[in-house]
């Protein structure tokens, strides 16, 4: 980690809000043997999914689709997430490693506001090892020492006819290894991009406390004589400029940012309709007469899909909310006791800060809405097939 940020001691790297999950999701998840793993997970399910394609050319029926269409789209979104994790791999690294030569650390404007951070931090962490929860109960619970999966899952169905013992066991082996890399790779995206935005939160607070104890180094904000104070003005320029320069430098970053997850939003958004879709149908019309098991696993899946909605929704709402916060503050500056120049770099400053970043592709926007319309959206189209089935 300390190679990712080559401009932050240990000491001071390790109060960076979120380094922890950070560390495990970017540096531990990108190390030799979690790579290996991905990439044997990614054969596994790959070989999986060709040899349900070709069960199902050979015994094609609508009601073999409808029963493990769940299933296999769950497994493509499996491969489709572990492939990208490789792709954004470089540009992951680069952009953190870029982030620490110009992020601000918590104490930047005093023991003050770094109390009032980690304490929100504090919370926010709770929060996301709570979510961590669910993705490792979902990794045990989907073992297949619980029972097979033969109800939803079309390769358990071809295990058991056409395998011999020896390779339902290394069937069976390849099962037990392979479904905690998933949940491992299900939450390891949702929490780098969160982390990322909640980052920017943290600089932003800090950009607005340095131009609240602009106001307070003041005194009597009705004193017009300040006007003609020198030292007073120099004073406010170099502030001002210091948290000009700060913000363009996170705007940047934050764009290229932006641009990563823009390149892989829609194929997000295409492959978690179609799960939500499959989910809420099989849930609807493939549980009545499903095991115990069966229906614990179900339930825990669409909690963890839910949660990784919810995560991406969360960051994108979080990034159009945070960014509008520097407009804000600098509204309530005493302008009125600044020169020419000081106003000047503050028009600057507001013509930048005034149109508030989003993650947006195709008209799309990541946001609570957009969680909500998918949502409405895969409830729909569920019902349609579960009245077209019945």
């Amino acid at each position: 980690m300390e190679k990712m940020f080559p401009q932050i001691r240990t000491e001071d790297m390790k109060k960076f809000p979120y380094y922890y999950l950070l560390k495990i999701c970017i540096v531990f998840g990108y190390s030799k043997i979690v790579k290996l793993l991905n990439v044997v997970c990614i054969i596994i399910t790959s070989s999986t999914i060709v040899l349900q394609v070709y069960y199902l050319k050979q015994n094609f029926s609508k009601e073999l689709i409808l029963k493990y269409g769940c299933g296999i789209s769950l497994t493509i979104y499996t491969i489709a997430s572990m492939l990208v994790e490789f792709l954004i791999e470089q540009k992951t690294k680069k952009l953190l490693n870029e982030a620490g030569t110009i992020l601000w650390p918590v104490n930047f404007c005093g023991v003050k506001v770094e109390k009032l951070i980690l304490k929100r931090v504090t919370v926010m962490n709770i929060i996301y090892y709570f979510m961590s929860a669910w993705f490792a109960l979902m990794g045990i619970i989907m073992l297949p020492i619980w029972g097979d999966h033969s109800e939803w899952l079309l390769c358990d169905v071809i295990s058991n006819e056409y395998f011999e013992t020896r390779w339902k066991i290394l069937y069976f082996a390849c099962s037990c290894f392979s479904f905690p890399v998933i949940a491992f790779s299900s939450i390891r995206l949702p929490v780098i991009l969160l982390c990322t935005i909640l980052q920017t939160h943290m600089q932003i607070i800090l950009i607005n406390q340095k131009l609240n104890q602009i106001s307070e180094q003041m005194g009597n904000l009705n004193n017009i004589k300040l006007v003609d104070d020198k030292c007073y003005q120099k004073r406010i320029f170099e502030d001002l400029r210091l948290c000009v320069s700060h913000h363009g430098k996170i705007k940047k970053w934050l764009n290229k940012v932006l641009k990563l997850v823009q390149s892989i939003m829609p194929l997000y958004i295409i492959l978690g309709c179609l799960n939500f879709i499959s989910l809420l149908f099989f849930a609807s019309d493939g549980l009545q007469n499903a095991s115990n098991i069966l229906k614990a696993r179900l339930c825990v899946v669409l909690i963890v899909c839910c949660l990784v909605l919810s995560m991406f929704a969360e960051a994108g709402q979080a990034l159009s909310d945070e960014t509008s916060g520097v407009f804000d503050t600098l509204l309530t500056c005493p302008w009125y006791l600044w020169d020419k120049n000081n106003k000047k770099v503050l028009s600057i400053f507001l013509s930048n800060s005034f149109q508030p970043d989003s993650i947006s592709v195709a008209g799309i926007t990541l946001n609570y809405d957009f969680a909500v319309a998918l949502l409405k959206t895969s409830s729909s189209y569920a019902l349609v097939l579960y009245n077209m089935k019945n």
